[in-house]
Order: C-alpha cells, then sequence, then structure tokens
C-alpha cells in the first residue's frame, strides 16, 4: 500500500511538471498511477495487464530482451547473468502480445534492450553481450512482424560485418550449420531416436570433431537428450553419451562427435535420443557452431 501510494504521489507530481511516470512493471503492484507507463521485464504479462487497462506499455521480457544473459552454448562464452537469449530468439520475439486486441495493442509504445553489468567489467565484455544482438532488436522495433524475415536478417547481417570490423567491435559471431530441429510432432515423453539425415550438410568434411548443439528456441517446455551419434553409410562414426538438457536454461547440450572423412556423396545420418520435459510444447534446432568472435576471455 505504501509503495502504491508513494507511486501514485510520483505520478501526480511529474504530471504537473509536464512529465510522464515510467516504471517496472513492479508498479502494478497495489494499483496502477493514473498517468503510469509501464516497462514490463519480468515477462509479457504486466504489459498485457497495463495495456489492458489503457496504459501505454514497453515490452522489455529478460527471457527475450536482455543482453545481460547468455547467448550461445559454447564453453568460449564469457560468464554471463543466467538465461539463454541468442540471436534467433531475440530477433523472432514479437513485442505486441496475441492476446491484445487492436485498440489495446496501440499502447504497445515498443520494446528495450537491457544490459546489465553484473558480469561485464570490461569494454570487450560489453561489446559481446550487445552485438550483434542490438540489431536484431532494433529491427524488432521498427519492422512489423510481417515483414520480418530470420534468413534475410542473418544474409544482411553477414554483410554487416565489416562494418563492426573496422569499428573494432568485439561482436559475438558463430558460424552456424543447422543439422535439424524439433517440435512438438517430433517428441514425446519417452526417449526416443530423432534420426536426421545431414548428407548434404556434412558432404566432405574432413575427419575431426563435430559439436553438436541443442538450441532451445520457445514453448513452455524443455528438452531432455541422452545421446547423439553420426553414422558413415549405416556404420557408426561418432558417439557422445550423456544427460543434457535445454530450454530456459541449459546444461550438456553439446555433444562432440569424432569422426573420419567423410566421402562426397555418402549417406550421413544424425541420431539423437531425446525427449520432452514436463510437456511437449518445445521447438529448438540442432546445430554445429564455430566461434569467431576476435576475444573471449582477458588472456586474449
Amino acid at each position: 500500500a505504501l509503495q502504491s501510494w508513494f507511486i501514485k504521489e510520483l505520478d501526480r507530481f511529474l504530471t504537473l511538471k509536464n512529465r510522464r511516470l515510467l516504471g517496472w512493471n513492479e508498479i502494478l503492484d497495489g494499483g496502477l498511477a493514473p498517468g503510469a507507463t509501464v516497462m514490463s521485464w519480468t515477462g509479457e504479462e504486466g504489459g498485457i495487464a497495463a495495456a489492458k487497462m489503457g496504459h501505454d506499455v514497453v515490452m522489455t521480457p529478460q527471457n527475450f530482451v536482455y543482453l545481460d544473459h547468455g547467448q550461445s552454448n559454447s564453453p568460449l562464452e564469457p560468464n554471463h547473468w543466467p538465461g539463454h537469449n541468442p540471436l534467433e530468439k531475440v530477433y523472432r520475439y514479437d513485442p505486441i502480445p496475441a492476446s491484445l486486441d487492436a485498440t489495446q495493442a496501440k499502447h504497445i509504445l515498443g520494446l528495450q534492450g537491457n544490459v546489465w553489468t553484473v558480469f561485464v567489467h570490461e569494454p570487450w565484455l560489453l561489446d559481446i553481450q550487445t552485438w550483434p544482438r542490438a540489431c536484431a532488436i532494433s529491427e524488432v522495433g521498427w519492422s512489423s512482424s510481417g515483414n520480418r524475415d530470420w534468413g534475410n536478417f542473418l544474409q544482411r547481417l553477414r554483410q554487416h560485418r565489416p562494418k563492426l570490423d573496422a569499428l573494432g567491435v568485439n561482436y559475438w559471431w558463430e558460424d552456424t550449420a543447422e543439422l535439424g530441429t524439433w517440435s512438438p510432432a517430433t517428441i514425446t515423453a519417452e526417449f526416443k531416436p530423432l534420426v536426421l539425415d545431414v548428407s548434404k550438410t556434412l558432404a566432405s568434411k574432413p575427419a575431426g570433431e563435430l559439436p553438436v548443439t541443442f538450441s532451445y528456441l520457445k514453448g513452455a517446455h524443455g528438452l531432455a537428450i541422452r545421446s547423439a551419434k553420426l553414422l558413415i553409410n549405416g556404420t557408426p562414426a561418432g558417439n557422445d553419451v550423456h544427460d543434457g538438457f535445454t530450454g530456459w536454461s541449459s546444461k550438456g547440450n553439446t555433444y562432440r562427435l569424432s569422426h573420419p572423412a567423410i566421402p562426397n556423396g555418402a549417406k550421413v545420418e544424425l541420431i539423437c535420443e531425446i525427449r520432452s520435459d514436463g510437456g511437449t510444447d518445445s521447438q529448438g534446432r540442432i546445430v554445429s557452431e564455430s566461434i569467431e568472435t576476435r576475444k573471449t576471455s582477458a588472456s586474449h
């Protein structure tokens, strides 16, 4: 009650000075001040509630646009605040919730990305956390969802890299080869093999190690992984067995498969033993990633 009273008094004072009150979604507690604009950070619920009451909103949910959260499953990624907001997840975020009607949606002023510096103590770390995800946030903010295309954005972002290099920006970059995806249609509550034909992606790949990462994108449930193995023309060529998980957070979700040289024209299959965690509302990508960031630790 005291917080609500104080916020309402502050709102009244600011209104008299021709200013507007802007506050985190906690200002909803106890009743919202008449002229308040809400920054919805703990999720979208606060923003949705405020918009339905006729208040303006800036969407900044931590599980999509907090840039101090992680963006990779690579062990090379520096320490960060717990959470996983990779570039594609940020780009695919729509700040206008589907539960709002057209009148209510007009109260969504836009979105904001935040970089809290608990784990950021040098400029090169600030670069890593901010770029290129800030590019994704910018495009989401200035374009409608129907005009956004992830593949086109990624292609343009690749062309933008020389500009970031020329400016000396230590941006995070992973070169990613997509091996497959999972969705509610391909997972069950029990461990079952997901068989992916990766012949074209891995054609003529020299002998070495293939890192296979399971990267959650969206949905209410996570994905549990038990193993990943590679078959070349039906012959086992690499196998990694350990418990992994990806969802709100990720642990052990990269599998490393040592393999011989892959002949051109060979049939190559990736077999993943996976199951849903808590339900089948889960979508994600299975990728192989290489890191091209110039500096990833203080010793570089």
